[in-house]
């Protein structure tokens, strides 16, 4: 029976993750509030399963720019993963990096920092440098180091994803579609505009191959863009910060 439920729960948390994705975080919610509900009812609510859970929903809070909720939820669910698991366990070292996603959204790039480098030292740690999981983590923590003024180690961590992305996943996953887009922002803050430019138009492409051209996510592609392009055409280098996307 616990097998069958299991099962079950995988199947409703593929199809919210699609849901959020998708941009469609008010049926991924419901989704993940129905799971989370039979869940609890099934294993209890301290059980790793109900916590997984939670944290799901608390990465769909984070799109959704419910960041205080989100936070919440990730500091409910890390004391039951650490003592059901380990303090050490990658299921931890996700929730690390999904708290360091939620304050570089809030603008707070020196927790980000924290949070992202504790939660990709344990991914090593526990998967090995070469993880798919350790290439999304570096890939996260590129666009705070960058945030942070440190543009040459933001590029070096956005190129160790790409390679570690390109390799496991294909070179039109939406996870290089994002990796490219950030670093477009890390080309364009160094003063390189036509790199800049073309790794945006690259990532753009991608995104709405993978998401549609109407998805919300190519806004802020299609914002770096037009501003990377403005001052192409006035000819200048002069290049204030433009948004990276913000992961975890």
């Amino acid at each position: 029976m616990a097998a069958d439920a299991i099962a079950a729960l995988a199947e409703r948390r593929r199809l919210a993750d699609e849901e959020r994705v998708a941009g469609r975080y008010g049926q991924a919610e419901a989704s993940l509030l129905a799971a989370i509900e039979e869940a609890t009812d099934a294993f209890g609510d301290g059980d790793v399963v109900v916590a997984v859970l939670r944290n799901d929903l608390a990465v769909t809070y984070k799109y959704a720019g419910r960041l205080a909720e989100a936070e919440g939820l990730y500091r409910q669910v890390l004391p039951v993963l650490e003592a059901a698991l380990g303090p050490e366990h990658a299921e931890v070292a996700a929730v690390w990096h999904n708290l360091g996603g939620v304050r570089h959204a809030g603008g707070d790039l020196t927790s980000a920092e924290r949070f992202a480098r504790h939660g990709l030292a344990l991914r090593i740690a526990a998967l090995g440098d070469d993880d798919l999981a350790v290439a999304t983590d570096r890939a996260a923590l590129a666009p705070i180091v960058d945030g942070l003024g440190r543009h040459e180690e933001a590029e070096m961590l956005l190129c160790q994803a790409l390679s570690v992305f390109v390799e496991r996943l294909g070179a039109e996953h939406y996870e290089v579609a994002v990796a490219l887009h950030n670093l477009s922002a890390v080309y364009f803050h160094r003063g390189d505009l036509d790199g800049a430019e073309a790794t945006a138009t690259r990532s753009l492409e991608l995104r709405a191959a993978v998401l549609g051209s109407d998805h919300p996510e190519l806004a802020s592609t299609l914002h770096n863009l037009a501003a990377i392009r403005r001052l192409l055409s006035v000819g200048t280098d002069h290049c204030e910060a433009i948004p990276t996307d913000r992961t975890g």
